[in-house]
This record gives C-alpha cells, sequence and structure tokens, in this order.
C-alpha cells in the first residue's frame, strides 16, 4: 500500500511516497517542492508550481491508498497563515482532481507523541527517531523528515504495525 505524506509549506512542501506492507515500511520517494527562488510576489506561481508537482506525483504513482498531512494552524502572523491556506486550498484540489477528496490530518503534537513518545518533543528528536521505522535516511530538508513522519503517524493511529529497524547509535 502507498501513502503520500505531505508537510504544507508556500516555500518549501516536503513529501514522502511510503510504502507499507506485511508490517515493512519503506521511503520509495522523498523530496521538497522547493518555491525559494520564485519571487515573494508572486504567490500564484508558488501556487502552480505546488500542484503542478503534485500532479506529477499523483500520474507516476497512479494509486495511494491515503493521503496525509501534518495539520495546518494559524498564527498571530495573518499572512503566514493565509498562504499557508492558500497552498492547503491548492492541495485539496489537486487531491480531488485525482481522485482523492479525504486527506488525513495529524498535529504536529500528535506526530511528536507517536513518533519521539511525547507530544512536546523537539524536532530534532522527531528526525533522529525516524531511523527506528525506515531506517537511516539522509534528510536534505526539516520539510521531508516532517513528511515522513506524518505517514508513520497515520499508520500507528491507525493500527498498523511497524516493525522497527535497528540501528548503531
Amino acid at each position: 500500500m502507498l501513502i503520500l505524506s505531505l508537510d504544507l509549506s508556500l516555500n518549501s512542501t516536503g513529501y514522502a511516497v511510503l510504502s507499507y506492507e506485511d508490517e515493512v515500511l519503506e521511503i520509495v520517494e522523498k523530496g521538497t517542492i522547493n518555491n525559494h527562488k520564485v519571487p515573494t510576489a508572486l504567490v500564484g506561481k508558488k501556487l502552480f508550481n505546488i500542484e503542478a508537482q503534485l500532479n506529477e506525483l499523483f500520474d507516476r504513482y497512479q494509486y495511494f491508498h491515503s493521503i496525509v498531512k501534518e495539520a495546518s494552524f494559524c498564527t498571530n502572523r495573518i499572512k503566514s497563515t493565509e498562504k499557508t491556506f492558500m497552498v492547503l486550498g491548492v492541495v485539496t484540489e489537486a487531491c480531488f482532481k485525482n481522485g482523492y477528496s479525504d486527506i488525513k490530518e495529524y498535529s504536529a503534537t500528535t506526530v511528536k507523541k507517536y513518533i519521539a513518545g511525547s507530544g512536546r518533543s523537539e524536532k530534532k528528536e522527531v528526525k533522529d527517531n525516524l531511523k527506528y521505522f525506515v531506517g537511516v535516511q539522509d534528510y536534505k530538508t526539516n520539510d521531508e523528515s516532517d513528511a515522513v513522519a506524518v505517514g508513520i503517524t497515520h499508520l500507528l493511529q491507525n493500527g498498523y504495525r511497524i516493525k522497527l529497524r535497528e540501528c548503531a547509535n
């Protein structure tokens, strides 16, 4: 079963395609939709890039059992919150156009609890614990590792068992 897991952001949306079978979890692909080089004023171009790259993933993999994301949240910075919800709108539309109407979401606190044991864990602790689920990986950005963590959380919260990996310290 394939899972598409997302960590949404206007400038750096992380994604992971995870494969789960017989209690074994593998990362098929992970990456970042990088909009850092697009000028700040070109929000529409950034949204277009996100949708286009998501559509490429849908074309490449044909079917996902689940699509999951970290829950969007509001901040006291109105412009930042507004842009986050623009990204959510584009992602929701891309998913719907590709036959997916249900995107599961998990709060950052829930992800931290499932991956690192406490909802107050630091981001580094969560990232370090991913190796027990998917082996040692090179994450180019925190957005990539966050996307992987959200996918693992989805599986665990829905009762799927994952064989843990032995990792040297």
